[in-house]
């Protein structure tokens, strides 16, 4: 039987090891990697996460830009289920969907988008979609994004994203996730939580989500 899975998560949750596992499970799997998720354009307009947390950074946002942003992520969605809906035959892996979209929206737009993601809950459901939220407790997250920021910063690596470095915002995108995962309805959802399940436990848990 074909498997479709979606893999969505925060950053420093563990997804990278989630879908390595995955991989293993589904060999020869096609892989839909999203990265960047938003336009540079867009992103270059928050050079200090720390705005986001200020009423007025939301007040000041240019409606236009708003719009066309929610309009490109809502096609580039549209066109990943195009391809689901044209690979009918092959085992299909997608990293990060809809749950970045809304939880992106809300980041750098304050939009919550309930409505959207129980939307797109029918749309996996209809595809026959199996959902994977990688998550972990905030201390964990700290820990992998501090062990990260000093990586990066002993090779003296340049340019290094700020949502990437912000303990504060590292946490607070988890909690979203979360949140929207929750409001999800869906029969084939799964929630793994990397601190609580050590690899082994995590691929045992994959055995028998994908079996």
């Amino acid at each position: 039987m074909v498997k479709r899975v979606l893999i969505e998560g925060a950053n420093y949750c563990g997804k990278g090891t989630v879908s390595s596992l995955i991989k293993f499970f589904l060999p020869g799997a096609m892989v839909i990697e999203l990265h960047d998720y938003f336009h540079q354009h867009l992103l270059r307009q928050f050079p200090e996460i720390k705005l986001l947390y200020d009423p007025e950074h939301f007040e000041n946002l240019d409606s236009d830009i708003i719009c066309s942003s929610i309009n490109y992520l809502r096609m580039r969605t549209n066109e990943i289920f195009g391809v689901v809906d044209s690979i009918k035959h092959d085992n299909m892996i997608i990293e990060r969907l809809f749950l970045t979209e809304v939880v992106y929206s809300k980041l750098l737009f304050n939009l919550d988008r309930f409505d959207y993601a129980l939307e797109m809950e029918k749309e996996l459901t209809e595809r026959d979609v199996i959902l994977i939220l990688v998550t972990a407790e905030p201390n964990t997250i700290i820990e992998r994004l501090r062990y990260n920021t000093d990586k990066n910063l002993s090779r003296k690596a340049i340019n290094i994203p700020i949502h990437l470095t912000n303990k504060k915002l590292a946490v607070y995108k988890n909690d979203l996730y979360n949140e929207y995962y929750d409001s999800l309805k869906l029969i084939k959802k799964f929630k793994i939580n990397t601190t609580v399940n050590n690899k082994i436990q995590v691929r045992e848990i994959l055995a028998n989500i994908i079996s």
